[in-house]
């Protein structure tokens, strides 16, 4: 069994893409974040809040005609409008945007194991951000859609050493492996520690790869 760690979002982003840090705020710097849409508007802008908790107004959104909902999970490329960083709501252009699936946090039992499926994935980048924990993965298929997963297994005994463990699965359903894929599902992580009174926990997610070896990708997330 191999074990990896990653140490927050920064260790992931910054190196790829400007840390927000060192924004010169200015429409040819521009940036990536995850985002929850905390707020829509009638005119088509919308406000999000970003996963380093900054609040940000999108006043123009390309492409135009781009609609959203509250709650909706997004990944962003955008730019700053405002040249001052005092308000507590930063106005910005969005120049490129995808949505993020979401998915909530399941528990596997001897009744679904079988539907929940056990098939390999391969974890590229996996980190907590905004009360989620965004996993981003590669898988093979061909055109059966497959079903992703986090549960916390109950076939098992618990670990009892402080930490959480859950475990990604597949169920590809029987699909060729012809066609390698890239995704990401950010889980909600809300209802897994809405009674835990701590500021941060650990957590440890389990993997098969292609391989076929377990990976444990270890965190630290702090509880908003």
């Amino acid at each position: 069994m191999k074990t990896i760690k990653f140490i927050g979002i920064l260790a992931i982003l910054c190196g790829v893409i400007s840390c927000e840090k060192d924004e010169q705020r200015s429409l040819e710097n521009y940036w990536v974040s995850f985002a929850t849409v905390t707020q829509t508007n009638n005119d088509g802008s919308f406000s999000v809040r970003l996963d380093n908790g900054t609040s940000a107004l999108a006043t123009k959104v390309k492409p135009s005609g781009f609609t959203t909902a509250k709650g909706e999970r997004l990944i962003i490329n955008y730019s700053l409008l405002s040249d001052s960083t005092d308000s507590q709501t930063r106005i910005i252009q969005i120049n490129s945007i995808g949505t993020v699936e979401i998915k909530k946090i399941g528990i596997l039992n001897t009744t679904n194991k079988d539907s929940i499926g056990n098939d390999p994935v391969d974890v590229e980048k996996i980190w907590s951000g905004g009360n989620y924990l965004n996993v981003s993965f590669s898988y093979y298929g061909n055109k059966q859609e497959h079903l992703f997963s986090l549960v916390k297994n109950t076939t098992i005994a618990p670990a009892n050493d402080g930490t959480i463990h859950l475990e990604l699965r597949q169920n590809a359903y029987g699909d060729a492996l012809l066609v390698k894929n890239r995704a990401i599902i950010s889980f909600d992580l809300r209802a897994l520690t809405s009674n835990i009174n701590a500021s941060n926990i650990q957590m440890v997610i389990e993997a098969k790869n292609y391989t076929g070896n377990v990976m444990n990708y270890a965190l630290t997330y702090q509880i908003n």
